[in-house]
């Protein structure tokens, strides 16, 4: 028995504490000797949480606890910055906005690794009676999870809190999909040029941001073709030009009588080819 003690104090060291209690320390795979997050009522204890901990270094598990103590607000601020420039700007004003109004306020302060599923669930359940709705408080949610994750990935922490949290369902509304009766009504009640916008948006299956960033040299109208190659988007209070969603240019067909619609605007509009087809009449 002697031996096998022995043995286990070959890694890390065990004392016993003024208060009868004892503190184990080990090295971790720096060689700095770091003490464990809690004392033990035995040295046997303290030899075996050793023993797990040696398993742990050896099949590469464990973390460097200096890293879970960074704290939410510090790590979200590295984490925007690093994903950013991969972001749409009204995705990264709107990430923004949820980690300095939701995110920080209540858990900024915190480490990193004092968070568990139930100081998620206390933060989810706190918007909820602050009367925040479910697609904010979901919005919040999603954008932590991804500063969780990511701390995992970057071995700051062994597994994320938000896991197992249950979030407030979003209203179940019907979506009222226009006839093209109704979409033709609409268009012919529109004052001009506003019915040609209205077109665009029934008739070519463009978003609004789409429509608003077309360009006098977006538009083929002999051929009939529409590319769609820019959004424009609001960003803390301001019109930014982006790319569409998904990233991902389209080239669009419109019926002749449309395209003809779009010609005759064309005539009429001031500008070379990089003109916004809806800066002055749209």
């Amino acid at each position: 028995m002697a031996g096998k003690r022995k043995s286990r104090r070959n890694f890390g060291r065990v004392r016993k504490l003024p208060s009868g209690r004892f503190q184990a320390r080990y090295p971790g795979p720096d060689g700095v000797l770091r003490p464990a997050d809690r004392t033990f009522a035995t040295s046997t204890d303290a030899d075996r949480w050793l023993m797990r901990k040696r398993i742990e270094i050896e099949e590469d598990r464990w973390l460097d606890p200096a890293e879970g103590q960074t704290t939410v607000r510090d790590w979200a601020a590295r984490w925007l910055a690093a994903v950013s420039p991969q972001l749409k700007h009204k995705t990264q004003a709107s990430y923004r906005s949820l980690i300095n109004s939701l995110i920080n306020p209540a858990l900024g302060d915190r480490e990193l690794s004092t968070l568990r599923p139930i100081t998620i669930a206390e933060w989810v359940g706190a918007m909820k009676t602050k009367g925040l709705s479910a697609s904010r408080i979901r919005q919040a949610y999603r954008v932590l999870s991804q500063i969780m994750r990511a701390a995992v990935d970057n071995d700051m922490i062994p597994q994320t809190p938000c896991r197992g949290v249950k979030l407030p369902r979003m209203p179940q509304t019907e979506p009222h999909i226009l006839t093209p009766l109704e979409a033709s009504r609409i268009v012919r009640s529109a004052d001009k040029p506003h019915d040609l916008l209205i077109a665009l948006l029934a008739y070519a299956g463009l978003r609004v941001g789409e429509a608003f960033a077309l360009r006098r040299v977006d538009i083929d109208v002999p051929g009939g073709f529409v590319l769609v190659d820019e959004n424009l988007a609001e960003a803390n209070g301001a019109l930014v030009f982006d790319t569409p969603k998904s990233h991902q240019k389209r080239l669009l067909r419109v019926g002749p009588s449309l395209a003809k619609r779009l010609g005759r605007h064309l005539e009429v509009l001031p500008g070379g080819d990089d003109a916004l087809s809806a800066s002055v009449e749209l």
